[in-house]
């Protein structure tokens, strides 16, 4: 069934590209470091000369050294979810090696490394997601603009290259594929879920 005038220029309300803030999981970040700031608030250094359980928490646990681990990578995770598209995947993979600890530093404070690698925060795959959506948001816009000029030919592609980076690849703001022959607009996204979306139909 053909959408009416009226339900284009709804949907065309709603398909603005998201910006870099509007991505932004800091709250996110920030949330999950308070839980793990009060989980770290019952535990204690320890006591070289308290029971056994408190001379390995003095041995093998430092409260703080374990915080400190935790907040710069929060901070770095903040940053990256709020990065341009277009560094996003970088930054992703210098998280990756951020979380990363030589096995050689585990001989000051393990246990507190391990609780460490188990709080890394677990929603470093979203602003992939989010600028997946990005792409599609804009491909759906430019499909309601497209269908509007009746550009569906060979002058679709010259549309397409004067087009401002917000309706373009939110990866590479390079122009999305067109297919003159499908009529389909096309990117490649990051998140794998992503990809049964597209191509896109104009």
């Amino acid at each position: 069934m053909r959408s009416t005038d009226a339900q284009f220029k709804r949907l065309g309300d709603i398909v603005t590209p998201l910006t870099d803030q509007e991505r932004s999981l800091g709250g996110v970040y920030n949330r999950e470091f308070t839980g793990f700031a009060s989980t770290m608030t019952s535990l204690r250094d320890g006591d070289v000369n308290g029971s056994l359980w408190n001379y390995l928490q003095f041995r093998f646990f430092k409260r703080n050294d374990t915080l400190n681990l935790q907040w710069a990578l929060v901070q770095q995770e903040e940053a990256a979810s709020a990065a341009p598209c277009t560094e996003l995947v970088a930054r992703q993979n210098e998280l990756l090696k951020s979380a990363k600890i030589p096995a050689v530093k585990f001989l000051y404070n393990p246990i507190g490394k391990l609780l460490f690698k188990i709080a890394v925060p677990t929603a470093d795959h979203y602003p992939m997601v989010l600028c997946d959506l990005q792409g599609m948001q804009s491909i759906m816009a430019l499909q309601l603009e497209m269908r509007g000029r009746g550009l569906t030919g060979t002058d679709a592609a010259e549309y397409l290259r004067n087009k401002s980076d917000d309706y373009r690849n939110p990866y590479t703001h390079q122009p999305f594929v067109w297919d003159a022959v499908g009529k389909t607009l096309t990117f490649s996204p990051v998140a794998e879920r992503d990809r049964r979306y597209l191509p896109w139909a104009i």
